[in-house]
């Protein structure tokens, strides 16, 4: 059976052993998809031959659980001897996925600082992002680190960009943590 995002079809549910309405969110790889299960709302990573073709008239049938969306909102402010610094932290729980994210701003005397931190968590993955924005008089830095966690390896990449009055120098480092090897590469370049 050939699978594709968005197709409704059975799926033998891991706890139970038996066939459940679900509808492919992901394509994960050659093996996995990730599928939500219409009816109960959980989600879940399974491989491709634990899914079925159901017969047309069980597809169109509405789905029992509707989308499943929560917001929460936490505001700090302090001030510090030397700098003041605001926080927000958002959670979001979505029906495929769970998010929480917090932007911190500081201010300090001779910078401000800008901070977000987003860290999703999905069935098969975490991913986690930091973008962080430093304005000095003389130059702005944003780097940007993502990290992807999997069952069988783990995927990170770090950009750093320096803007000067003259010139401009990007950094990237990626680095893939395999079972069975290391992948380091490492490029930086000025403008």
């Amino acid at each position: 059976m050939c699978a594709a995002a968005g197709m409704i079809c059975a799926v033998l549910f891991s706890a139970d052993q038996l066939y459940y309405r679900a509808e492919i969110l992901n394509i994960v790889d050659a093996n996995f998809i990730e599928v939500l299960y219409v009816d109960y709302g959980n989600v879940e990573a399974v491989s491709i031959h634990r899914i079925r073709k159901l017969l047309d008239i069980y597809t169109v049938l509405t789905a029992q659980v509707h989308c499943i969306y929560v917001q929460c909102t936490i505001l700090t402010a302090q001030v510090h001897c030397s700098y003041v610094q605001c926080t927000i932290l958002t959670a979001q729980v979505h029906s495929s996925y769970v998010q929480c994210t917090i932007l911190t701003v500081q201010v300090h005397s001779s910078y401000v600082q800008c901070t977000i931190l987003t860290v999703q968590v999905h069935s098969s993955y975490v991913q986690c992002t930091i973008l962080t924005v430093q304005v000095h008089s003389s130059y702005v830095q944003c780097t940007i680190l993502t990290a992807q966690v999997h069952s069988s390896y783990v995927h990170c990449t770090i950009l750093t960009a320096q803007v000067h009055s003259i010139y401009v120098q990007c950094t990237i480092l990626t680095v893939q943590v395999h079972s069975s090897y290391v992948h380091l590469s490492h490029r930086t370049g000025t403008l």
